[in-house]
């Protein structure tokens, strides 16, 4: 394990960051719009790993079946059997369609899914966070938006957005405003993941307030940190404050993706009116915050696309000290799908240079 705090120089003229490393980006722009590029990250990414598509109240025991989509087909889940079927088309009867191999688990109030009989459990692919996520996402916190939203970019776009902070002071100005301070901020880097800490949330001092209030009408203690995770490939775990969410990112088609999210929240107990009351205005507030700040990204997210599929000859780029989990993210993936750099670029003009093995 690498644990890393960030080094930085304060903002100046038409510097963001240095980085101490000079990382490299090791995708060029064409791997974000590749379908071939895109069919190998399925199989070797995708298809091996666990996906969160729901909550357990979404599997009925009824004769109706949770459905969702995964990679351009349509799937169902048996609540009762918890076993998972291809959805049915129109000229086929429930009868019709058979049962496979697929895997349906159950963390806390989560639901995750694999296509593949074979590979890792739940509990392997998750690692050290299993009981951190049964903890985060059951008890007393429960589920108030889902919001699946598709995005016209490639996958791997929003899954770098979600790994820097430095944009919440340009992207975010309505909703969290400020990037925290680099000494309250920490980088962990594994194999199979990779986590953001903030120890301090004191930076966000419009949403301080509110959360102190709230945290006292509820009797409840605030998390005491930000805490960011993501489990490759596409697992995102957050706590802020008295929130929690996951976010499951998944390819449509190599410039288009769908963005899960689950927001959940510590709900009141009705037998007691001012916190009962206090949660359901912490659930509206949480509901326009959240959706407010998730436009924001997509706005970004498609021209960063667009920027991407514009350029012809990819050139070598620096990755600051904040973005070295990008630069994580991008060589696990490269790695896995057996996309791998010949040299790594050193210097903004360098070009990269390609070597497709899979």
């Amino acid at each position: 394990m690498k644990r890393r705090r960030f080094f930085y120089l304060p903002v100046k003229e038409d510097v963001m960051f240095q980085s101490d490393t000079h990382l490299p980006h090791i995708l060029a722009p064409v791997h974000y719009s590749d379908p071939s590029l895109l069919e190998r990250e399925v199989q070797k990414l995708m298809m091996p790993a666990w996906h969160c598509v729901g909550n357990i109240d979404d599997l009925s025991q009824g004769e109706e079946c949770y459905r969702f989509e995964l990679f351009g087909k349509m799937y169902e889940i048996d609540g009762a059997r918890r076993s998972i079927r291809m959805a049915a088309t129109p000229s086929q009867s429930r009868s019709d369609r058979l049962y496979f191999s697929g895997r349906v688990q159950v963390v806390g109030k989560l639901v995750f899914v694999s296509l593949s009989n074979a590979g890792q459990s739940l509990r392997e692919f998750l690692g050290t966070h299993y009981d951190y996520i049964r903890d985060l996402f059951g008890g007393q916190w429960q589920r108030f938006l889902v919001a699946p939203q598709v995005v016209k970019a490639n996958w791997k776009g929003l899954v770098e957005n979600i790994l820097e902070s430095y944009h919440l002071e340009e992207v975010h100005k309505n909703t969290f405003r400020t990037f925290p301070s680099a000494d309250v901020c920490f980088h962990d880097l594994h194999d199979s993941w990779s986590g953001y800490t903030e120890r301090n949330e004191s930076e966000h001092s419009h949403l301080r307030g509110g959360v102190a209030t709230i945290s006292r009408l509820l009797k409840v203690n605030p998390h005491p940190e930000y805490r960011h995770i993501i489990i490759y490939p596409n697992c995102v775990i957050a706590r802020m404050g008295l929130f929690n969410w996951i976010q499951t990112i998944l390819p449509i088609t190599p410039v288009q993706s769908m963005n899960y999210w689950q927001f959940f929240f510590l709900r009141g107990e009705k037998k007691n009116p001012v916190a009962w009351a206090t949660s359901e205005l912490l659930k509206n507030w949480g509901r326009r915050f959240f959706m407010k700040a998730l436009e924001e990204d997509n706005q970004v997210l498609e021209g960063v696309q667009a920027g991407l599929q514009s350029v012809s000859h990819p050139k070598g780029g620096l990755i600051s000290a904040r973005e070295e989990r990008i630069f994580h993210f991008q060589r696990h993936a490269a790695e896995q799908t057996g996309v791998v750099p010949v040299t790594y670029a050193t210097g903004r003009d360098s070009a990269l240079k390609w070597s497709e093995t899979c």
